[in-house]
Protein backbone atom coordinates (compact mmCIF):
# COMPACT_ATOMS: atom_id res chain seq x y z
CA UNK A 1 0.00 0.00 0.00
CA UNK A 2 3.05 2.21 0.84
CA UNK A 3 4.41 1.36 -2.31
CA UNK A 4 1.28 2.30 -4.22
CA UNK A 5 0.90 5.47 -2.59
CA UNK A 6 4.36 6.63 -3.25
CA UNK A 7 4.19 5.48 -6.82
CA UNK A 8 0.75 7.62 -7.48
CA UNK A 9 1.75 10.45 -5.63
CA UNK A 10 4.70 11.12 -7.48
CA UNK A 11 2.72 10.88 -11.02
CA UNK A 12 -0.10 13.25 -9.91
CA UNK A 13 -1.83 10.21 -8.24
CA UNK A 14 -5.04 11.06 -5.93
CA UNK A 15 -5.86 8.81 -3.35
CA UNK A 16 -8.86 10.54 -1.97
CA UNK A 17 -8.64 9.78 1.43
CA UNK A 18 -4.88 10.31 1.87
CA UNK A 19 -4.63 13.70 -0.11
CA UNK A 20 -7.88 15.33 0.28
CA UNK A 21 -6.27 18.45 -1.24
CA UNK A 22 -5.40 16.84 -4.47
CA UNK A 23 -9.54 15.49 -4.67
CA UNK A 24 -10.27 17.77 -7.81
CA UNK A 25 -10.41 16.43 -11.45
CA UNK A 26 -10.86 17.64 -14.46
CA UNK A 27 -13.06 21.23 -14.95
CA UNK A 28 -13.04 21.11 -10.78
CA UNK A 29 -15.14 17.97 -10.71
CA UNK A 30 -14.46 16.28 -7.11
CA UNK A 31 -12.98 12.79 -7.49
CA UNK A 32 -14.58 10.06 -5.45
CA UNK A 33 -13.14 8.00 -3.16
CA UNK A 34 -11.59 5.39 -4.72
CA UNK A 35 -10.44 7.00 -7.43
CA UNK A 36 -6.51 7.23 -8.80
CA UNK A 37 -5.59 9.74 -11.39
CA UNK A 38 -2.58 10.05 -13.37
CA UNK A 39 -1.38 12.88 -15.50
CA UNK A 40 0.37 15.43 -16.08
CA UNK A 41 -2.11 18.60 -15.31
CA UNK A 42 -5.30 18.68 -13.71
CA UNK A 43 -7.45 20.15 -16.42
CA UNK A 44 -6.73 18.44 -19.92
CA UNK A 45 -8.56 21.75 -21.04
CA UNK A 46 -5.44 23.81 -20.88
CA UNK A 47 -2.75 21.65 -20.69
CA UNK A 48 -0.16 22.50 -23.30
CA UNK A 49 1.02 19.59 -24.20
CA UNK A 50 0.94 15.62 -23.75
CA UNK A 51 3.50 13.27 -21.58
CA UNK A 52 4.99 11.19 -24.75
CA UNK A 53 5.42 6.95 -24.58
CA UNK A 54 8.89 6.18 -23.87
CA UNK A 55 9.48 2.17 -23.22
CA UNK A 56 11.29 3.48 -19.85
CA UNK A 57 8.19 3.83 -18.30
CA UNK A 58 6.84 0.67 -18.65
CA UNK A 59 8.72 -1.22 -15.73
CA UNK A 60 6.63 1.38 -13.94
CA UNK A 61 3.53 1.22 -15.65
CA UNK A 62 3.68 -2.83 -14.36
CA UNK A 63 4.84 -1.95 -11.12
CA UNK A 64 1.92 0.40 -10.83
CA UNK A 65 -0.45 -2.07 -11.98
CA UNK A 66 1.09 -4.52 -9.70
CA UNK A 67 0.98 -2.61 -6.71
CA UNK A 68 -2.70 -1.50 -7.40
CA UNK A 69 -4.07 -5.20 -7.64
CA UNK A 70 -2.21 -5.87 -4.73
CA UNK A 71 -3.91 -3.13 -2.60
CA UNK A 72 -7.48 -4.53 -4.09
CA UNK A 73 -7.16 -8.09 -3.24
CA UNK A 74 -6.22 -7.49 0.50
CA UNK A 75 -8.06 -3.85 0.83
CA UNK A 76 -10.93 -3.92 -1.37
CA UNK A 77 -14.15 -2.74 -0.22
CA UNK A 78 -17.03 -3.00 -1.77
CA UNK A 79 -18.99 -0.18 -0.58
CA UNK A 80 -16.40 2.21 -2.96
CA UNK A 81 -16.08 2.04 -6.63
CA UNK A 82 -12.62 2.31 -7.79
CA UNK A 83 -12.14 4.71 -10.58
CA UNK A 84 -8.13 5.23 -12.97
CA UNK A 85 -8.18 8.21 -15.16
CA UNK A 86 -5.01 8.89 -16.92
CA UNK A 87 -5.01 12.24 -18.44
CA UNK A 88 -2.38 13.79 -21.12
CA UNK A 89 -0.30 10.52 -21.58
CA UNK A 90 0.72 9.42 -24.92
CA UNK A 91 -1.06 5.51 -24.30
CA UNK A 92 0.20 3.19 -26.44
CA UNK A 93 -1.38 -0.28 -26.94
CA UNK A 94 1.85 -1.51 -25.03
CA UNK A 95 0.77 0.27 -21.91
CA UNK A 96 -2.95 -0.60 -22.22
CA UNK A 97 -2.23 -4.33 -22.39
CA UNK A 98 0.17 -3.67 -18.82
CA UNK A 99 -3.56 -1.85 -17.47
CA UNK A 100 -5.04 -4.39 -19.02
CA UNK A 101 -5.56 -6.79 -15.08
CA UNK A 102 -6.54 -4.25 -13.05
CA UNK A 103 -9.12 -2.90 -16.21
CA UNK A 104 -11.36 -6.15 -15.19
CA UNK A 105 -11.44 -5.36 -11.27
CA UNK A 106 -12.00 -1.22 -11.91
CA UNK A 107 -15.40 0.40 -12.06
CA UNK A 108 -14.54 3.11 -14.46
CA UNK A 109 -11.51 3.82 -17.00
CA UNK A 110 -11.49 7.52 -17.90
CA UNK A 111 -8.74 8.62 -20.84
CA UNK A 112 -9.05 12.57 -21.27
CA UNK A 113 -6.62 13.76 -24.49
CA UNK A 114 -4.47 10.53 -24.99
CA UNK A 115 -3.67 10.62 -28.47
CA UNK A 116 -5.36 7.30 -28.95
CA UNK A 117 -4.83 5.24 -32.20
CA UNK A 118 -6.93 3.06 -33.44
CA UNK A 119 -4.91 0.26 -32.10
CA UNK A 120 -4.77 1.84 -28.86
CA UNK A 121 -8.79 1.69 -29.03
CA UNK A 122 -8.95 -1.60 -30.08
CA UNK A 123 -6.70 -2.89 -26.85
CA UNK A 124 -8.30 -0.57 -24.47
CA UNK A 125 -11.75 -2.18 -25.57
CA UNK A 126 -10.14 -5.35 -25.97
CA UNK A 127 -9.69 -5.24 -21.96
CA UNK A 128 -12.54 -3.86 -21.11
CA UNK A 129 -15.19 -6.76 -20.75
CA UNK A 130 -16.20 -6.05 -17.15
CA UNK A 131 -15.85 -2.22 -17.03
CA UNK A 132 -18.88 -0.22 -16.50
CA UNK A 133 -17.88 3.34 -17.18
CA UNK A 134 -15.61 4.52 -19.99
CA UNK A 135 -14.77 7.62 -21.05
CA UNK A 136 -12.65 8.34 -23.87
CA UNK A 137 -12.75 12.14 -24.33
CA UNK A 138 -10.46 14.41 -26.55
CA UNK A 139 -8.94 11.50 -28.06
CA UNK A 140 -9.44 12.10 -32.16
CA UNK A 141 -10.62 8.87 -32.51
CA UNK A 142 -11.37 8.40 -36.06
CA UNK A 143 -13.75 6.47 -37.95
CA UNK A 144 -11.43 3.25 -37.80
CA UNK A 145 -11.92 3.86 -33.75
CA UNK A 146 -15.29 4.28 -34.15
CA UNK A 147 -15.84 0.98 -35.95
CA UNK A 148 -14.06 -1.04 -33.36
CA UNK A 149 -15.99 0.77 -30.68
CA UNK A 150 -19.57 0.04 -32.32
CA UNK A 151 -18.23 -3.99 -32.68
CA UNK A 152 -17.71 -3.83 -28.63
CA UNK A 153 -20.68 -2.51 -28.35
CA UNK A 154 -22.58 -5.05 -30.14
CA UNK A 155 -20.67 -7.81 -28.25
CA UNK A 156 -23.07 -6.49 -25.59
CA UNK A 157 -20.77 -5.98 -23.14
CA UNK A 158 -22.06 -4.58 -19.15
CA UNK A 159 -20.76 -1.54 -19.82
CA UNK A 160 -23.55 1.08 -18.54
CA UNK A 161 -21.88 4.17 -19.99
CA UNK A 162 -19.84 5.69 -22.65
CA UNK A 163 -18.49 9.18 -22.87
CA UNK A 164 -17.13 10.58 -26.10
CA UNK A 165 -17.29 13.79 -25.91
CA UNK A 166 -15.45 15.82 -28.17
CA UNK A 167 -14.52 13.81 -30.45
CA UNK A 168 -15.18 13.90 -33.95
CA UNK A 169 -18.45 11.96 -35.45
CA UNK A 170 -19.53 11.79 -39.03
CA UNK A 171 -22.51 10.65 -40.46
CA UNK A 172 -21.32 7.22 -40.83
CA UNK A 173 -19.71 6.84 -37.73
CA UNK A 174 -23.06 8.27 -36.31
CA UNK A 175 -25.39 5.46 -37.95
CA UNK A 176 -22.52 2.55 -36.77
CA UNK A 177 -22.98 3.54 -33.06
CA UNK A 178 -26.87 3.27 -33.82
CA UNK A 179 -26.77 -0.48 -35.32
CA UNK A 180 -24.87 -1.57 -32.62
CA UNK A 181 -27.54 -0.20 -30.20
CA UNK A 182 -29.82 -2.08 -31.67
CA UNK A 183 -28.26 -4.96 -29.95
CA UNK A 184 -26.91 -3.87 -26.53
CA UNK A 185 -29.80 -4.06 -23.80
CA UNK A 186 -27.11 -2.82 -21.28
CA UNK A 187 -25.56 0.31 -22.27
CA UNK A 188 -27.46 3.25 -20.53
CA UNK A 189 -25.81 6.18 -21.70
CA UNK A 190 -24.03 7.19 -24.58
Amino acid sequence: LEEMERWTHQLRGVRGDKFPEARTGPEGTILPEGTIAIGCSDDYESAVGILRHDDILLPHWKEFVDAFALYLKHHRDHEIRYYLMIINFELQSQVINILAPILSIIDQFALGANSLSNRDVQAVFGASHGIKNIIISQNNIGSEGIALIANFLTSNPPLEYLLRNRTSLNDEDTIMLANALRTNTRLGQL
